[in-house]
């Protein structure tokens, strides 16, 4: 019976996502036939995310933000604007899509327990919006603090399409890394099917490629789940994540949820690129509104993105202007200049028009953010800051950079004295600099430019970068002052290295082949057998129970798609205060024993989405900073709660939490001694009591 709700409510949340892609479809159509399906599944979420996100700003329902696109869809039938039309290019990316949701969905039922590395975070953010879906959210490791200290949209908009669905957040935690991962397949075989048409499924090849360590690493025996760890641990202290890592992994993060918007705008600057003299204004309105939704989510969703794609977008406008003008560059760049503003093309559209409208577009967010942010642009050098070792380097890149090489060697062939600039850089110290130096140069001094060699270049330029600066933040120590640069725009720098560089693959290889095999039957069979292999290769990884990929299951044996389940069998009591508590709407806060980040503690704040006074502690310092201001005093005042009778009451008043939850973990924690009066106990079962206190005003945490 659990199975066939489970499937009931992965049914609801497709037909949901498929509806705004409907309301968005016939106007898709008239603009981009072969693209229609990307452009309004990607665009019509996008759009439903900004909406509800407004929704919970001015405090309404986010249920209203599903009704546009009803009228929108009931409008278009009325009209009758589904005409019946050759649908084969729409099947191809739906089909791609299925496949990719239900293979991830296979992973998360296999593997569904919210737990271990930064699961209870994901979900405490999750479960705090579906809980109270208001903007800024509230942060449920911080009584009386809000989310304006962290990019959330990403957990904003599944916490959405949870809350209209009416699907647990427990659940619709596992369907997040599924729809991410669907939405990013689809919009890489249209970017495939933009430049290299003849082998579209190339640049899907990037989601599904390891690093060269984890070759290495299974060539030499290791065991499966030490291979993963440590092949995204490769540059000295530093995290440097690839995608069939961390979908694998399932963590529901902010940089992994935001792939999907990553892929659809270089989509988007593609079809700019090889469509934009084409288009008619209205058309060019609507494709330039697809592309503020998609840059304008960015900063709110995660925000290293926007200092990628924001260059990038206005760089590939100005790019765009030259390369649709004739002449010398100086002549082009005259021509522009006297036509100015007369007739706009798209450096005004994209390099100006579209970054202005995006910031725009989530100017609130901006206006609320209160994070402790990074603490300045700081230079790479010397034995202290030391750069990347050329050895990890090509163990995290080395992949992407021979292919990239190889359809490079006509042009190193023309001018092999280029390759002398990366000679003054090594000696420099920057070794790893200079051997991604050698393929941006080449990339940058081509005579034509187009959509390939410029998402390549601009991933190159990302990784020579992180080789000389980084942002410093709260993250970092001696060993890992670069971590999270690194961490972030390597993610990144995978995406734009990979897919520039195996469309460029796929060109070369595509004027150079033929196929006269590969009969259309043929080449449906061939991926019909493709598809089937992807599917059943979860299964197959599990039939052993007690040898899953990462981590053991629970006890119980039940597959789910629940990621709190396994309490039941490891955390009995725990399990059954907690539904409890998430079945109660009236509580504000509660305490609960805090100590160490990835942990089980918290774990009632992250499986209620219930605000406690103080969660993982260091999550919290990175975001909020300024620790000697909350860290010691809320931490000894939790520690007071559970210890002095005397002090119980009135600390539980300050931060407005009037519950206090007593179970096994607060008993290992803390010398319990609690107050005769003044607390209610509400709950008492396994073990775990809950207490309320009854007051009359509460005050504010400080």
């Amino acid at each position: 019976m659990a199975l066939l709700v489970e499937g009931l409510q992965v049914l609801l949340w497709l037909v949901l996502l498929l509806l705004f892609a409907a309301g968005l479809y016939p106007q898709m159509r008239k603009i981009a036939p072969v693209w229609a399906v990307p452009f309004s599944l990607n665009g019509g979420l996008l759009l439903f995310t900004a909406i509800s996100w407004y929704c919970g700003l001015v405090h309404l329902p986010l249920h209203l933000a599903a009704i546009p696109f009803v009228l929108l869809v009931g409008w278009q039938v009325v009209t009758r604007q589904y005409r019946q039309n050759d649908y084969t290019a729409d099947l191809s990316y739906l089909v791609a899509g299925a496949a990719a949701f239900l293979l991830l969905l296979e992973f998360r039922f296999l593997t569904p327990m919210i737990s271990t590395s930064e699961k209870f975070m994901d979900h405490a953010i999750l479960a705090s919006i579906m809980r109270t879906p208001v903007v800024p959210p509230l942060d449920p490791w911080f009584a009386g603090g809000s989310m304006n200290i962290y990019y959330y949209l990403g957990h904003w908009m599944m916490g959405a399409l949870g809350v209209v669905t009416s699907i647990p957040s427990t659940v619709v935690f596992n369907l997040i890394l599924p729809t991410v991962f669907a939405l990013t397949v689809i919009n890489l075989l249209a970017l495939g099917r933009l430049i290299v048409p003849r082998l579209p499924w190339l640049p899907v090849l990037l989601l599904g490629l390891p690093d060269p360590d984890f070759l290495v690493r299974i060539v030499s025996g290791q065991e499966l789940h030490h291979v993963f760890w440590e092949s995204s641990r490769v540059i000295s202290g530093a995290i440097d994540e690839y995608p069939l890592f961390s979908y694998l992994w399932g963590d529901a993060h902010a940089h992994v949820m935001a792939q999907f918007n990553q892929a659809f705008l270089l989509l988007l600057l593609a079809f700019c690129w090889y469509r934009w003299s084409t288009l008619s204004t209205r058309s060019r309105l609507l494709v330039c509104g697809l592309l503020t939704l998609s840059l304008g989510s960015m900063a709110p969703m995660n925000s290293w993105d926007v200092l990628v794609y924001g260059p990038l977008t206005v760089g590939v406008g100005v790019l765009l202007t030259l390369h649709n003008e004739e002449g010398s560059i100086k002549d082009r760049i005259a021509h522009i200049l006297r036509r100015g503003i007369r007739s706009p093309g798209p450096l005004l559209w994209l390099a100006v028009g579209v970054p202005a409208a995006a910031a725009l577009l989530y100017l609130p967010f901006y206006l609320m953010m209160e994070t402790a942010g990074t603490m300045g642009l700081f230079f790479i050098g010397g034995a202290a800051h030391p750069p990347s070792g050329v050895v990890p380097f090509l163990l995290f890149h080395g992949i992407f950079f021979v292919l990239l090489l190889l359809v490079l060697v006509p042009d190193i062939r023309a001018r092999p004295y280029l390759l002398l600039i990366a000679v003054p850089v090594a000696l420099a110290g920057y070794p790893a600099a200079a051997v991604a130096l050698v393929p941006l140069v080449y990339l940058v001094t081509r005579k034509e430019y187009e959509p390939a060699g410029i998402f390549a270049a601009a991933g190159l330029l990302l990784v020579v970068l992180c080789e000389f600066m980084y942002l410093e933040s709260t993250f970092i120590t001696t060993s890992s002052f670069r971590m999270n640069t690194v961490f972030k725009l390597y993610w990144a720098a995978w995406l734009l290295i990979g897919a520039g560089t195996l469309a460029l693959v796929g060109s070369v290889a595509a004027s150079r082949l033929s196929y006269p095999f590969l009969s259309p039957i043929r080449r449906r069979g061939l991926i019909a057998v493709v598809l089937v292999l992807l599917l059943v290769t979860p299964p197959c990884l599990g039939l052993d129970f007690d040898a899953h990929l990462f981590y053991q299951p629970h006890k119980g044996g039940a597959y789910t798609l629940d990621g709190s389940a396994y309490l039941i069998y490891d955390h009995p009591a725990d399990a059954a205060a907690i539904a409890f508590l998430r079945n109660r709407s009236d509580i504000p806060c509660i305490i609960e024993a805090a100590k160490n980040e990835h942990s089980y503690y918290s774990r009632v704040s992250s499986f209620t989405g219930i605000p406690t006074e103080v969660g993982w502690l260091f999550n919290e310092y990175l975001w909020r900073g300024n620790p000697d201001n909350w860290y010691f005093q809320r931490m000894g005042d939790i520690r007071r709660i559970y210890e002095s009778p005397d002090d119980a009451v009135p600390l539980m008043n300050r931060y407005g939490c009037q519950y206090l939850y007593v179970g096994p973990l607060e008993g290992e924690t803390y010398n319990l001694s609690l107050p005769h009066t003044g607390l209610t106990p509400v709950y008492s079962e396994n073990g775990v009591m809950i207490f309320s206190t009854t007051r009359s005003t509460t005050k504010s945490a400080t």
